[in-house]
């Protein structure tokens, strides 16, 4: 499945970012994400769980610090959702 692999690369990345710049930010929030992922079997399953780590991210954005690149892929996560791909 193209958009589990897409989702999941994007989610590790703003995991590693997130521990690279030594944040506790969003930490829980992609873990529990990443595994929901390794979990799904179906694309609805993906989709369920892109929506709730989009919401998630919306509450990084509006309460917290994303970088210009964690920023992109946040965008990426939601072009994504947005395609229903």
């Amino acid at each position: 499945m193209v958009m589990k692999e897409s989702v999941v690369k994007l989610t590790t990345n703003l995991l590693d970012s997130a521990l690279s710049r030594d944040t506790e930010q969003g930490l829980v929030v992609f873990r529990k994400a990443l595994e929901l992922l390794g979990e799904a079997g179906s694309e609805a399953e993906i989709l369920s769980v892109l929506e709730k780590l989009n919401k998630a991210l919306v509450g990084i954005e509006a309460h917290g610090y994303l970088t210009s690149e964690e920023f992109g892929w946040v965008k990426e996560l939601r072009e994504i959702e947005e395609a229903g791909v």
